[in-house]
Parts: structure tokens; sequence; C-alpha cells
């Protein structure tokens, strides 16, 4: 099997969903290429935080990618055909993306250009690819990320040996970020590239919801806590957000000059990592039983 997709459903919007079967019912690549498993994330019981929807999706498929995808994800009708061709073309890319197009269920709610990455809008014109981790032009995340199954399965590994990662990925109900890019993180470790192509693209569907501001804040914020998290996941140490008087100074000249879109990103982001510090400032990861 070349191609595993792994769709993640929790109380799907049944015209959503049926959307994203659809398009992968007219999926160019053979079927007998590929095959599609839904992980249901809607019982709370079942797969808690601890299980989560990427961890059963990478035990429960065979394919040698991996390709994640959400139930209001609608992938083109030759996303996998591409996949296959990046997989072969590009052999030391450990996990890849494309374009993510945003389509609103009611356009007069779009959201200003500089918070369409919230809903993980993304848009490439050509390859870009690299082997360094803050360089965010090439790394994939969220929608239609692509994953070697060797990447994958080793992430799996060192969930069970640093279990505090999985905090990256949503815990019950707050919101959380980074568990896409860690594993692709994993993959550099590995040795693997990572990065972007144009030839894949997707919609993500946007329902009215998702651009409230409440959301928006809360969304926000959750990045704000995630990358806290993050680097006191690889650092060993909570980073506590600048608040020297020359940073005051500097935010109160430039405040005037930002977007109301801007001032909201900026607090609740801040809010965010202030909070990340306070909870984090005295626990230490857990890694006694990292794997080799």
């Amino acid at each position: 099997m070349k191609v595993s997709v792994a769709t993640a459903s929790r109380n799907s919007r049944a015209d959503l969903l049926n959307r994203a079967l659809a398009a992968l019912s007219k999926q160019t690549l053979p079927k007998a290429e590929w095959e599609s498993v839904i992980i249901d994330n809607g019982s709370p019981e079942r797969l808690s935080a601890r299980k989560d929807p990427r961890c059963r999706g990478i035990r429960e498929t065979t394919g040698a990618v991996i390709v994640f995808v959400d139930d209001d994800n609608v992938l083109a009708p030759d996303y996998l055909e591409r996949v296959v061709e990046i997989s072969e073309a590009w052999p030391r890319l450990g996990a890849w993306g494309g374009n993510i197009v945003l389509e609103y269920e009611d356009p007069s709610l779009r959201l200003p250009d500089e918070l369409e990455p919230l809903l993980c809008a993304r848009s490439v014109n050509e390859p870009v690819w690299s082997n360094v981790q803050n360089h965010h032009a090439s790394t994939p995340w969220g929608a239609g990320l692509c994953v070697r199954r060797e990447v994958a399965v080793a992430y799996l590994r060192r969930l069970d040996a640093e279990p505090d990662r999985r905090e990256l990925d949503p815990v019950g109900s707050q919101m959380r970020f980074g568990g896409d890019t860690d594993m692709v993180y994993n993959g550099l470790e590995m040795g693997y590239g990572k990065g972007v192509f144009p030839e894949l693209s997707l919609t993500h569907l946007i329902p009215p919801g998702r651009c409230k501001p409440d959301y928006l804040e809360r969304a926000l914020e959750a990045h704000g806590y995630s990358s806290g998290l993050h680097m006191w996941l690889d650092s060993g140490r909570a980073e506590r957000p600048r608040s020297d008087l020359r940073f005051w100074l500097g935010e109160a000249l430039r405040w005037p000059r930002y977007s109301p879109a801007e001032r909201m990103r900026r607090r609740a982001w801040r809010r965010g990592a202030r909070r990340a510090y306070n909870e984090l400032k005295y626990r230490t990861p857990r890694r006694e039983n990292r794997a080799p």
C-alpha cells in the first residue's frame, strides 16, 4: 500500500464530512494503491488525550506514506497521486504538505489576511524544502500533512518515551497546537528533510463559528501557550515572556500602527505564553524512558 489517508472525525457535520469523503472517492490514484481510515474522535472515554486520533491513525494504517486530513478537508482530485510522485522524487523528505485554500460558508465573515493562518491557510508558489527546524517556510502543518511511515512510527515511540509531548495536541476541550510540527521535527532528527509543494492543494471548509472573535482569541492564546510548551519540551526550561521597560516602551510606540487584528493577536498570544510560563516553570519534562 503506497498511501494511507487518516481522517479524524469528531461530531462531524454530515454535509462537511460528505464533501470530504466525496473528494476521496474522486482521487485519480488507483484505488488499489491507497486506503482510507476514519478515526472516531467523538468519544472522550474511548479516545482520551492519551490516545489521540493522529496516533490511532498511524497504528491503524499500512501505507508507506500517511496523509492526515480532517473531516472538513476537501482534497483536490489528484492530491494522492501527487503525494506518491513527491514521495518517489524526494526520498529524503520525511514530511511535506502544500496549498490550503479556505472556503468560508459565509463569505461575509472572511478574516483579515493576517488571521487566516489561524485556519491553516497557506499559499505555496514553488517547492520549498530544508532540514532546518526553524525554517517555517518549508514546514508543513495541519491539513493534508504527508508523513513517511518510518517517521510516524518513530514519533509514536518518542511519545511513549516523552509523554509530555502529547500535550501539544488538544487536551479535552482545550485547544493546543504543535503535535503535527513536532512529528515533522522528529523526522529532522532522523536525517530527513521537510517541504511544501504547489502541486498539492486542498480546500478547508470554514463554518461561521470558526470566524467568531471568541474562537479566534482562544486559538491565538492556544498558539502562545503551545509555543511556550514546545520550547519547554525541547529545552527543559520555561521561557518567560518579555516584560522589561524597553519592551513595553517599544510596544507603546508601535501600538497605534497595529491593525485591530494584530492587537488582538498580540494580546491573546502573550496571555497564552504567560500561562505556559506560569504552569511550566517549576516542572521538568518527563524523559526517563526515552528510547535510544
